[in-house]
C-alpha cells in the first residue's frame, strides 16, 4: 500500500496511533527495568534506540504528510530550545562534547513534538498519563501486599547505577513491577517499573497538577494519587501541598484560611506522632525544624555540596557559563546526586536562568495566563529542585502536552477536538 493511500485513513485515527507511539516512546526513555542491562543481560536495551527512530519517523510523517500547519510561535519556541541545546553541548570550561548522533535524535524528537498541533500534544499527554498510571499499578499492589505480610514469588534485580550497587540497594522484581530494597535502612519502597520512588512521586504530582487535582470519575488520577502517597516521596507530598494551597488561594480568601488551618493542624499532628512505623519515621526524618533548610535534601551528598559551594564562591568564568554538558556526572564527588545545582554547575548561572526563563515563557505563550497554567507550571518548575532532567523527552512531553490540554480546555471545553478524541485514544483498531 502506498503512503498516499495510507493517509486516506481518517486523520483522527492515524493521529491517535501516532500519539500512542509518542507516549510509549516517552515511557521507554524513562528507562523502565526491562531495558536495563542487568535485566536478562540487556536483551531489550536496544528497544530504546528502536523507539526513538520510530518516534522520529512518526512525527515527521504527521508534520509533512498529514498537512500539519506549523505556527510561527512554535517555531520561535523551538528555535530558543535549539539555542539552549547549543549552550548545553558547546559551552563550558571543562566538557564540550558537541552533538552526537544520539543527542541529535533526542533533540529532534523534542523539536518535532514542539511543532505538532496542540490536539496531538494534549492527546499524547493523556495517553502518557494513562500508561504511567498502568505502569505503577502493579507495584502499588505488591507494596500493599508486602506491607501486610503476604509473600509472593519474585526475582532479585540489580541496579544499573554504581551508587545504588555500592550502597547495597537492590530490587525485588515481581511481574510488571519493582520494589526497591535498602538493607541498611531496612526499608522497602515502591518504584513502579522505574529505578526510583522519586520518579513515581514527581510524575504523579506533575500529572495531577495538569489535571487540576480532579478525581471524580477518574480512576487514573486516583491511581496516581495512591501511587504518589505510597511512594513515600517527599517531593510528592510537598508538591501536593503546594497544589492544594494554590487551589485554595484561587478559590477565595475564606477557603485559603480554612485550608491553612487544616494543613497546619495535620502537619503538627503528624510530626508529634510517636510511632515505630518505619515509613512514618522515614518521612519525619526528612525534616529538621532546627535547621534553616528545614527539609533534608537526600538527593545530594557532602562531597557534592562542597564542590558546589567552592564553585559558587570562586565566581570564575565557569560560574556564568558552567563547566559543560554533564560535568557534574563526570565529577567523582558529585556523581549520583541530582539537584537544580547540577544545572547551575553544568551550564552556569546564565544557562540556568535561560532554561528557567524559556520554560516560564513557554508556559505563558502556550498555556495562557490562567490559574491552571500557573498551578501546573509552578509545580513543574519547583520539581527541578530535585529533578534536573526537565529537558529530557518525558518531561518535555508532559510540559507541552499538559499546557496544550489546559489551553484547549480553557478555550473551548465543550467543543474541543480533544474531547472527541479522548474516547478513542486507547481504542485504536
Amino acid at each position: 500500500m502506498k503512503l498516499d493511500e495510507i493517509i486516506k485513513i481518517p486523520n483522527i485515527k492515524l493521529k491517535s496511533l501516532f500519539s500512542l507511539l509518542i507516549a510509549v516512546n516517552a515511557i521507554i526513555l524513562m528507562e523502565p527495568y526491562f531495558v536495563w542491562t542487568t535485566y536478562h543481560k540487556g536483551i531489550l536495551t536496544p528497544l530504546i534506540n528502536i523507539m526513538i527512530i520510530l518516534n522520529l519517523i512518526a512525527m515527521a510523517v504527521m508534520i509533512y504528510y498529514l498537512g500539519e500547519t506549523v505556527k510561527m510561535k512554535n517555531l520561535f519556541i523551538c528555535g530558543v530550545f535549539l539555542f539552549i541545546c547549543v549552550w548545553q553541548y558547546y559551552i563550558g570550561t571543562l566538557t564540550t562534547p558537541g552533538f552526537s548522533i544520539g543527542s541529535l535524535c533526542i533533540i529532534s524528537t523534542i523539536c518535532l513534538f514542539i511543532l505538532l498541533d496542540k490536539e496531538t500534544q494534549a492527546e499524547a499527554f493523556r495517553i502518557f498519563a494513562w500508561l504511567f498510571a498502568i505502569a505503577i499499578l502493579p507495584s502499588i499492589i505488591y507494596f500493599i501486599l508486602k506491607s501486610i505480610g503476604v509473600s509472593m514469588p519474585m526475582n532479585i534485580l540489580e541496579s544499573e547505577h554504581i551508587v545504588k550497587v555500592a550502597t547495597g540497594k537492590y530490587y525485588e522484581q515481581y511481574f510488571g513491577g519493582l520494589l526497591i530494597v535498602n538493607p541498611s535502612a531496612k526499608e522497602i519502597r515502591l518504584c513502579g517499573i522505574f529505578d526510583e520512588p522519586g520518579v513515581v512521586g514527581t510524575f504523579c504530582a506533575i500529572i495531577l497538577a495538569a489535571e487540576g487535582l480532579r478525581f471524580k470519575k477518574s480512576i487514573r488520577n486516583v491511581i496516581l494519587l495512591l501511587g504518589g502517597i505510597l511512594s513515600l516521596s517527599l517531593a510528592f507530598y510537598l508538591l501536593l501541598f503546594i497544589m492544594i494551597m494554590q487551589q485554595a488561594y484561587f478559590n477565595g480568601f475564606k477557603k485559603t484560611i480554612r485550608v491553612c488551618i487544616l494543613a497546619i493542624a495535620v502537619i503538627v499532628l503528624f510530626f508529634n506522632i510517636k510511632s515505630n512505623n518505619k515509613y512514618i519515621k522515614l518521612i519525619q526524618n526528612r525534616f529538621d525544624f532546627q535547621s534553616s533548610a528545614v527539609i533534608k535534601n537526600n538527593r545530594t551528598n557532602e562531597g557534592f555540596n562542597n564542590v558546589f559551594e567552592k564553585f559558587i564562591e570562586d565566581k570564575n568564568s565557569d560560574f556564568w557559563i558552567g563547566n559543560g554538558y554533564e560535568a557534574s556526572e563526570k565529577n567523582d564527588q558529585m556523581y549520583g546526586s541530582a539537584s537544580y545545582k547540577n544545572l547551575i554547575y553544568n551550564h552556569g548561572v546564565l544557562g540556568f536562568l535561560i532554561i528557567m526563563a524559556w520554560l516560564a515563557g513557554v508556559a505563558i505563550l502556550y498555556g495562557g495566563l490562567n490559574y491552571n497554567t500557573i498551578i501546573f507550571s509552578s509545580i513543574f518548575l519547583i520539581s527541578v529542585y530535585q529533578r534536573p532532567y526537565i529537558l529530557k523527552v518525558p518531561y518535555m512531553l508532559v510540559f507541552f502536552g499538559a499546557l496544550a490540554l489546559i489551553r484547549l480546555e480553557e478555550k473551548s471545553p465543550s467543543e474541543s477536538k480533544l474531547k472527541v478524541r479522548r474516547e478513542i485514544c486507547l481504542k485504536i483498531s
